[in-house]
Parts: structure tokens; sequence; C-alpha cells
């Protein structure tokens, strides 16, 4: 048996002194129970790399003292009757005393930090129209497998002891490999840090920057997940209008704020793709009110129309982009893998904040996720991914062409989403999403759990939104057709 006993020689108490402390503690806190033997004073010994005579002269006090037994050839015994016993009252009594008659006060957090951030139990409809979901059967498994099997021969070796905080190296290198070809972005590995998803990438923002009362510009409508987030730690919210190019730049020219989070490749969730001079003005505000951007970039995997803009990122020349993704559009938010690119000046910052939130993601699925990239197999998943949804996309437009004779979207270019201008003659988007859950349809609203900020849009309730990357061919007609006979009854 060892002892869970650490004595350190550089403490101002002898060791001696130190094991007779700890032996003491383990018998009052009943680690060490009454009739228990103890290790022998060689064993104890050279576990704690200390002399023999070190154990004994503690064995010896401790005995003297009424804690342990020498029984003659048998070895050292906790007593049966502690010496404490007999001066003080039993610690039993004490904890149901003040169990009765102190009760525990805990400080409940503002109703504004209660809110639910997901509401992941939510019932979908027959016909769901869901947003931000993935094609269950889109997952590539053969591939998958494949390497999972190939990686698993050396799961012991690399199981068997913690990873890197900021993720394993070869999927860092992989994943900036992937970035400069199709978002621009030129960085260093130790830049890269590997995190569960983009709330993780936020929550360390959030510990490096967010303060009382720091100023934080979001997008609004954007996304909640942040906002609540940032609300969390403190931040002041200042809410910037979005067009159809995303982010209303000429809103923050009087604007003084530490950060400014925005989603340019597709804004979440009105879709639109901010412009590359507008990007490049975005920078310009951030370099003059000394703040950071924060970008989001989360399906522009996804680009229906033309070639995918350059990041931020990869416009920024002075150092002020942290940029975030995720693999939960491209392989699933089962997988629990994303990115976030820092500063250079910002990278042990942010890695030591990370190794606070964990020691290193799970390695087998960083592993297998960094051969998949270097194999090729990402980017020829991306490209049926991006296929497949275009196609169901162009079918839902197609459908929706078909039965409505005005039809206003937005959100053809990118992404996995319309937002659908309803009709005048439909009531309010927030009734019509209850009518049609009757028929068993799901739409959604501005008033979406993810959704923050809409109530700054005039005519918020005008909007539905429609996902159509987890809905099936023959749904989408059937869906489509139930949601044309309930207008044609208005």
């Amino acid at each position: 048996m060892e002892l869970p006993i650490s004595l350190y020689r550089e403490h101002h108490k002898s060791l001696q002194h130190q094991l007779i402390n700890q032996i003491r503690q383990l018998i009052l806190s009943k680690s060490l129970n009454a009739g228990i033997k103890l290790p022998s004073s060689r064993e104890l010994a050279k576990q704690l790399e200390v002399s023999r005579n070190t154990v004994v002269g503690a064995y010896n006090k401790l005995a003297e003292s009424g804690y342990l037994e020498n029984k003659t050839g048998s070895g050292m015994y906790v007593v049966e009757a502690l010496p404490d016993a007999s001066i003080s009252i039993s610690s039993d009594h004490l904890i149901k005393d003040l169990a009765s008659t102190q009760p525990v006060h805990l400080t409940s957090p503002p109703e504004s930090k209660q809110s639910e951030l997901y509401n992941l139990s939510e019932e979908s409809a027959h016909y769901d129209f869901a947003l931000e979901k993935t094609d269950l059967e889109a997952f590539p498994i053969k591939a998958w497998r494949r390497l999972l099997s190939k990686k698993l021969s050396s799961a012991a070796s690399n199981m068997s002891r913690y990873q890197y905080p900021t993720g394993l190296p070869d999927l860092r290198n992989a994943i900036l490999e992937h970035l400069a070809v199709s978002r621009g972005i030129v960085a260093e590995p130790n830049q890269v840090i590997i995190v569960t998803g983009i709330q993780q990438a936020l929550n360390v923002v959030a510990q490096l920057y967010i303060r009382e009362k720091t100023k934080v510009v979001i997008e609004s409508p954007g996304f909640r997940g942040a906002s609540l987030l940032f609300q969390n730690y403190g931040a002041e919210l200042i809410p910037t209008s979005v067009d159809t190019q995303g982010i209303v730049i000429e809103e923050l020219q009087s604007v003084n704020a530490d950060l400014a989070l925005v989603t340019p490749s597709r804004q979440y969730p009105m879709c639109g793709i901010v412009p590359e001079q507008r990007r490049l003005s975005l920078i310009d505000w951030a370099c003059q009110a000394g703040a950071y951007i924060v970008e989001i970039d989360y399906d522009s995997d996804f680009m229906y129309q033309g070639s995918p803009s350059r990041a931020i990122h990869a416009l920024d020349k002075s150092n002020r982009v942290i940029y975030m993704s995720s693999f939960s559009k491209t392989l699933g938010p089962g997988l629990r893998l994303g990115y976030m690119i820092v500063p250079p000046e910002m990278a042990s910052y942010a890695k030591s904040t990370k190794t606070l939130l964990d020691y290193g993601l799970p390695w087998l699925e960083q592993a297998v996720l960094a051969e998949f990239i270097k194999t090729g197999a990402f980017e020829n998943h991306i490209k049926v991914l991006r296929n497949k949804y275009k196609n169901r996309s162009e079918l839902l437009v197609r459908t929706m062409q078909e039965n409505f004779s005005e039809l206003k979207i937005q959100g053809l270019e990118c992404g996995t989403h319309l937002v659908w201008q309803l009709p005048e003659k439909v009531p309010a988007a927030t009734k019509f999403k209850r009518m049609l859950s009757e028929v068993n349809v799901g739409i959604h609203t501005l008033r979406h759990y993810s959704v923050f900020g809409a109530d700054r849009l005039t005519n918020k309730d005008r909007y539905a939104l429609l996902g159509f990357a987890a809905i099936e061919d023959r749904k989408i007609h059937e869906g489509i057709h139930r949601i044309t006979k309930m207008i044609d009854s208005f």
C-alpha cells in the first residue's frame, strides 16, 4: 500500500515533521481507518525517497502521541480509539449540527445570465427546415473508419499521456495548409489553438479580454451564443446594424470599443456577405479604435456562387484579427473540434488560458482529422457536401417559386439556410410558425434561441428562416406544399 503523501525538501519544516503531520491528517480524516496496518518503514522510505530513520522516527512519535500502535513482530497499526476523541466533540455530531443550523447561501446569477443558450430538447416537426444542422447521411464514415483503424495502432502510447493543450501539431499544420488555399490565411503553427468549437474559442477570448464594462461591438441581429457569453463576463455590448452586405461600418465611426465580433463570410442570421472593401474599412476602424476583431467563419465552405472572399484575417496587416471556425458544419457537431488563430503577440497568453480550460482535447479524434485533411479526403468531402447542399438550396427555391407569385429571399450565395421575407397577407412570423407546427411543418424566426438582437429590425416579424441541409428532397416538396396550402387559406 502506498500512502498519498508528498514531502518537500525546500519546506521550512523538516521531512519528519511533514511526515508526522500528513499521517496524522490521514488518520483524522479517516482515510486511514482504525485497525489498518501501515506500510513498513522500509517500504514507506523507498516510496518517499527518504532515509528509513526519518520514517522510523515519525512512526515512533505518532505512537507516543497515541495515533499508532506497534504490534511486535507485525508492524504499525492505527489505534482503535484516537487521542483526539477524549478532548473534542465528535465530528459526526458537529457535521449534523452544522447541517441543521447553517443553511447554504448561494448567490443566484442575474436573470439575464440564466437564459438557455441552446434548446437542444426542442422537438422538431416532421417537415422541419431546421437551422444550422447537417445531413445525417453525409458523414464520411468509410474514410473515417479506415483512418481510425490506422491511428489505433499507435493509440496506446498516445492516449496514455497528456496531449498538447493547444492541439496536436499535425492537426494545426494541416489546418494551416487548408486555410492558406481556402481562406488566404497565412500564420505560424503556434498561433493555432485547437478548441472544442467556436463557443470555447470565444471563452478563451473572453478570459483574455473581457472585464467589467469592456465594450464589445456585436452584430444585431447576430449570434446569441457570443452575446450571452460576453455579458456573463461583464461586457458592455454595442449592438450594430447589419444590411444585405453584413455589418454596417458607418455606425462604428464614432464608437470606441475593445472588441468587434463579426461573421463576415455569411452573417448570421441574415446571410449577408461582407465585401472586401468593407472588410478593409473594418480593419481601419479597429486600428484607429485600438480594438481586436473576432472573425467567426462557420460555413463559408458552402459557397454556391463565385469564389469565397478572403478572410479578414488574410487582409489584416496589423495583427488585429482573431479568426475562429469549427468542423461542426462540414463533419458534424458531435466531433467537437474547432480552431482559432490568434495574433502572434497573443499566442503565449492564449495558450495559458486554454490550458486553464483543459489540458488538451482527445488525441484520437485530432489524429484522425489531421490525416483526413492531409490526404485530401476533407477537400473531397467538402466538394461532395457543397454540391449536395447547392442542389438542395436550388430545389427549395425552385419549389417556392413554383408556388408563390412573389418571392423575396436572402442567402442564395452561401450557407445552409435562406431568409424568406413573408408575403403581406401572411401573419407575423411567430404566429405563422405556430400555425405551421399544427400541420407538422417547422420554420424558424428571428426569435430562434440562437439569434440575438432581432428587436433592432422594425420588420423582425416578417422574416422566416428556412434551413435546407438536414431535410430530405421529398420533404422539401411536401413541406412547401403544406406552407402553400396554409397561405392559400388566408
